[in-house]
């Protein structure tokens, strides 16, 4: 069941990899979601290290927080065009925090 749900992250990861195309930084966040999809493609095959997992889940959350904006509008679900640098921000914060919680979540069942 864990290794199904490793699948359908990386399937996940590698979409938002995609949708980050028509960024202006796009080669950033493609590698930065890229990352995550083969580190779950890596966990599905067994190959891992728990030790890799918890440093990319500090890492990542690290960054999420960096990219935390300084005030906060919302997400901007209802409108998916960017408003204001702050929804942005918003939103790469969020996409980094569901990185670093998949790592922590494959640390925590990690086994050899």
């Amino acid at each position: 069941m864990i290794r199904i749900l490793a699948l359908l992250f990386a399937a996940m990861f590698f979409l938002f990899a995609y949708w980050q195309l028509n960024d202006p930084d796009a080669w950033w966040w493609v590698i930065a979601y890229l990352v995550p999809s083969g580190v779950s493609i890596g966990f599905f095959m067994g190959r891992s290290s728990r030790i890799v997992l918890f440093l990319l889940a500090v890492g990542y959350g690290v960054a999420a927080v960096m990219y935390y904006p300084e005030v906060y509008q919302g997400l901007g679900l209802e409108n998916l065009a960017m408003k204001t640098p702050e929804v942005e921000f918003a939103r790469e914060s969020f996409g980094l925090g569901i990185c670093a919680l998949v790592f922590l979540f494959y640390a925590a069942v990690y086994r050899k």
